[in-house]
């Protein structure tokens, strides 16, 4: 039997096959000539850092954070030209106002330069990185505003709360209490305590004062309905500390106080009431304090030592049991 010879391997170039497959590779074609040299990348210019974030409140002493560092604005005019804005914030101030508000009747004859120059120093300071984010103090021919939201504003806020708390008592007055409480807690002391009466008078600074003491009275009579009398007594005693003749705070402390089991401080209240104004407006309580002082009189006894005088009474301790 013949053997035939072995053949020799002669394989196929790809394409007699077919095409690529894989790990075969098509032969290598002409060489490509370099292209032209890459410049190297210019480095990227630096981030502006961001606007610091600031809030302001008016609620007490005029007050503003930095970033949640509290920052202090030394110079009383630009502290009362921010004072003004924050009060009638995100509406325009004219400059007129601006001026009554800083100097009063007797404004200097540069007035108006001067306004424009405490404006100019409040700027740089509010927004010391301008065009960096949204403006907050804005100028234009019509005069400034201060452009804030509430959660940077305690004024604000404490608007927006007293409207949620308002709204509710419509509905069902026991939901209100917290809403009305939440409401209160936005206040520290009186409107800008810190600067001078023509702010502290401002008739946006007494609207926000007139609201705070009506949500008192609201929240107290809610307390007192369900027996909370503590909480009712803490807005109601430092607002009548700070209000000394509203005879509606002083009428609803005494009923307070007294459903509290506290009737000889009630009765001191009356007396101090009575006292000023026999002094400072010639006049005596009006029917409301003397409704709730005669119910006090036909509900508790004033101790052997009343004279009629304040302190007169006993201590409420030396009372109870």
């Amino acid at each position: 039997m013949s053997v035939e010879p072995p053949q020799a391997w002669n394989p196929q170039p790809p394409a007699a096959r077919g095409g690529l497959t894989g790990g075969e590779f098509p032969p290598p074609g002409p060489p490509v000539p370099p292209g032209p040299p890459v410049p190297p990348r210019a480095p990227s210019a630096p981030e502006a850092p961001a606007s610091p974030e600031l809030r302001f409140a008016v609620l007490g002493p005029l007050t503003v954070e930095r970033d949640g560092v509290p920052a202090h604005l030394g110079a009383v005019m630009e502290r009362s030209l921010l004072a003004l804005l924050a009060l009638r914030a995100g509406e325009t101030v004219a400059r007129e106002e601006v001026i009554d508000a800083l100097w009063g009747e007797h404004p200097p004859p540069s007035a108006w330069s001067l306004v424009h120059s405490h404006v100019a120093r409040l700027r740089r300071w509010i927004e010391p990185r301008r065009h960096t984010g949204p403006a907050t103090m804005l100028a234009g021919d019509e005069g400034y505003r201060l452009q804030v939201t509430a959660d940077r504003l305690d004024l604000l806020r404490f608007h927006q709360a007293a409207e949620r708390a308002e709204a509710a008592y419509a509905r069902g007055p026991a939901a209100a209490r917290p809403l009305f409480a939440a409401a209160l807690g936005c206040w520290r002391g009186p409107v800008l305590s810190d600067l001078p009466s023509r702010l502290r008078e401002h008739p946006a600074a007494l609207a926000a004062t007139a609201r705070r003491i009506d949500a008192a009275l609201v929240h107290a009579e809610l307390a007192c309905a369900q027996d909370a009398f503590e909480e009712a007594l803490g807005p109601l005693g430092t607002l009548a500390e700070e209000e000394p003749l509203h005879e509606g705070l002083a009428a609803r402390l005494m009923l307070t106080l007294a459903a509290a089991g506290r009737p000889n401080p009630a009765l001191e209240v009356y007396e101090t009431l009575r006292h000023r104004l026999a002094e400072e407006r010639a006049t005596a309580p009006g029917p409301e304090v003397e409704r709730a002082y005669a119910r006090l009189r036909e509900t508790h006894r004033p101790s052997p030592s009343a004279t009629g005088q304040r302190g007169a009474y006993a201590h409420p301790r030396e009372t109870r049991g």
